[in-house]
């Protein structure tokens, strides 16, 4: 059952009730009578049967863009030494806006490794995603993010921030995906791990602070362009009484 057809500046992405698990993306989304329709590409655990697939169209018109580039694996096995100066030499590369060399440099090197390197490397292409503003990429990486640390157990503090930075950065994929109300969802549930967070873990509280900030900021900006004014402007205070420091006229003036 097709739920829904969103609208972004990404493009149309449908969002269905077919079944999809993880490793399925890539497979065709198909109608009664059989017709290619879309291609899957992620699904929302926090939901049931929130599933997406990138529509028929868009993928049509992937056979004219020149900025898509094969990556080619030449490695079959790499040493920890090796894999740990790649992956400080790609976070280097993020941390100069160089996000073209960070997927180039970490994408091949996810084939080859496990656990926290594999959970290090996901960060670095999905935040590359993000901030190259592509956001149907940069969820499919931050899903898998919080797939993997919603399945480990127990959570070290270091988790915990993880969990609510990638909570946080999916919400505003979502947004900007065109679905809004997952979004705010989203956004809210990092709120709730990053207040647990700051109370239990001692040197990780100005970490969850400023993710609370954030998070409290995005909900005020999103339900004020949804319309959502009072709830809005409750965000607003909220993020500034969690120390947010930007001036924003619009929102003042709005919560007068």
């Amino acid at each position: 059952i097709v739920s829904a057809i969103r609208q972004s500046f990404t493009g149309e992405t449908i969002q269905n009730t077919a079944p999809c698990s993880p490793g399925s993306s890539g497979s065709p989304l198909m109608n009664m009578k059989g017709e290619v329709i879309g291609v899957l590409t992620f699904v929302k655990f926090s939901g049931q049967n929130l599933n997406f697939a990138t529509s028929a169209k868009e993928i049509i018109n992937l056979k004219d863009d020149n900025t898509i580039q094969t990556l080619h694996a030449e490695m079959t096995s790499i040493k920890t030494k090796d894999l740990d100066s790649l992956i400080k030499l790609a976070d280097t590369e993020l941390a100069k806006q160089h996000y073209e060399r960070v997927i180039e440099l970490a994408l091949p090197l996810t084939k080859f490794v496990k656990g926290e390197q594999a959970l290090k490397l996901t960060e670095l292409i999905s935040n590359a995603y993000f901030l190259k503003q592509d956001y149907p990429k940069a969820n499919t990486f931050f899903e898998h993010i919080i797939k993997s640390l919603s399945e480990k157990n127990p959570h070290s503090p270091d988790d915990m921030v993880r969990f609510s930075f990638a909570l946080q950065k999916q919400g505003i994929c979502y947004y900007f995906m065109g679905a809004k109300q997952e979004s705010l969802d989203l956004l809210e549930k990092s709120i709730e791990v990053s207040k647990q967070g700051f109370e239990s873990d001692s040197i990780g509280k100005a970490i969850h602070k400023v993710i609370l900030q954030t998070g409290y900021y995005y909900c005020s900006q999103f339900n004020y362009e949804m319309g959502n004014r009072a709830e809005a402007c409750m965000n607003w205070k909220l993020a500034k009484e969690w120390g947010w420091k930007k001036t924003d006229n619009m929102m003042d003036n709005s919560c007068k």
